[in-house]
């Protein structure tokens, strides 16, 4: 990862998708997942491993939780499969949890993109007019936790036990 600080936007911030950032590194994403389209502001979290995870935040909006079907339950969170848009760029059949909103954590975190897919774009920060700058890079076609790998995972436990 490279960082560089600057006191001015550099030029080839044009050639980036622009996004409006809330809350210091939140930008909004749009799930689909059942037919139906939702749009939501995620967290911007490099240190997380994983796609995302949809915490209360997002699944305590009315109809949410009970609309969000489980490919099974795991400690209390749904596991489910989605579809996730972020700055026109579409990720397929992500497998993530998402928290039962009758079931509140008691660290209140909101819902978060992790590094498998933001490792997929070259980003710019620009905190002073609160947007964020995303154009996809060379990572673009490398694989993260969709559902392919989710079945294959399924299948080697089913072997073991």
């Amino acid at each position: 990862m490279l960082f560089i600080v600057q006191d001015q936007l550099p030029s080839h911030a044009k050639t980036f998708t622009r996004q409006a950032m809330i809350y210091g590194l939140n930008l909004k994403a749009k799930i689909i997942h059942g037919g139906k389209n939702y749009s939501f502001w995620f967290g911007f979290d490099t240190g997380r491993d994983g796609t995302m995870v949809l915490r209360e935040d997002f699944t305590q909006q009315p109809g949410v939780w009970e609309h969000l079907e489980e490919l099974t339950v795991l400690n209390g969170r749904k596991i489910v499969r989605l579809d996730a848009t972020i700055a026109g760029v579409t990720f397929k059949d992500i497998v993530t949890n998402a928290a039962d909103p009758t079931k509140p954590a008691a660290r209140r975190a909101g819902s978060l993109l992790g590094n498998a897919i933001l490792n997929h774009f070259n980003t710019i920060l620009d905190y002073r007019a609160g947007y964020i700058y995303l154009k996809p890079n060379s990572r673009a076609n490398e694989p993260y936790s969709n559902y392919k790998s989710y079945e294959s995972e399924m299948k080697k436990l089913k072997e073991k036990g």
